[in-house]
């Protein structure tokens, strides 16, 4: 799974904000299985939420604001990928997948 940033800067998630786990391999099993079962676009909205920035008071009149840190670098979206890549190649420097499935596309709003 990936995070876009608005300027198309692209970000793996870590276990952790996918499922919770500090386990790559739990992990990556959560988002087969997820994607195998046809439940990518869930796990894709539940991942968007826990990225989503948390309201709090804004400086005039109590009104909502957005956490510090959000702006032109701020997650817009969750994308559920799988990608393939050319395993000497990889080694050789060639950090492009040979092929990109987007199972689920979803974007992070506010909480």
């Amino acid at each position: 799974m990936v995070s876009v940033e608005a300027d198309g800067t692209v970000h793996r998630l870590s276990p952790q904000t996918i499922n919770g786990t500090a386990e790559i391999v739990q992990a990556a099993a959560v988002v087969s299985a997820e994607v195998a079962a046809g439940n990518a676009a869930r796990l894709c909205r539940e991942v968007a939420a826990r990225l989503a920035p948390a309201p709090r008071a804004g400086p005039a009149h109590g009104q909502a604001g957005v956490v510090a840190g959000a702006g032109a670098g701020a997650v817009r979206r969750v994308e559920v990928v799988t990608e393939t890549y050319d395993a000497v190649a990889w080694f050789a420097g060639e950090r492009r997948p040979q092929r990109r499935v987007v199972h689920a596309d979803c974007p992070v709003g506010r909480r």
